[in-house]
C-alpha cells in the first residue's frame, strides 16, 4: 500500500493491468475486439479521478531502468 500511494507508475500498472483484465474478460459482451480492449484498459488510469501524471509515471519508470542498467554496467557473463 506504501508503494501504491507514492508511486505513480505502481499505481498505474496496477490499475492499468486490473482494468485491461477486466476489459479482455468481458469483450464478448461489450463487442470490443481484443487489441481495443487492450487500448481502452490501458487508457483507464490516465483519467483525472485516478490523478496519475503520465509524466511522473514515466520518470519513476525511466530511473527505474537507469538504476537497473548502471547495475548491469560492467558486468560479465
Amino acid at each position: 500500500m506504501w508503494l501504491y500511494q507514492r508511486s505513480h507508475f505502481f499505481r498505474y500498472t496496477e490499475e492499468a493491468l486490473a482494468e485491461t483484465a477486466a476489459q479482455v474478460g468481458t469483450r464478448d459482451m461489450t463487442g470490443l475486439s481484443f487489441p481495443q480492449a487492450v487500448r481502452q484498459g490501458l487508457k483507464f488510469p490516465l483519467n483525472p479521478n485516478y490523478e496519475i501524471s503520465p509524466i511522473r509515471a514515466a520518470a519513476e519508470f525511466s530511473g527505474g531502468l537507469g538504476v537497473f542498467g548502471g547495475s548491469l554496467y560492467g558486468q560479465t557473463y
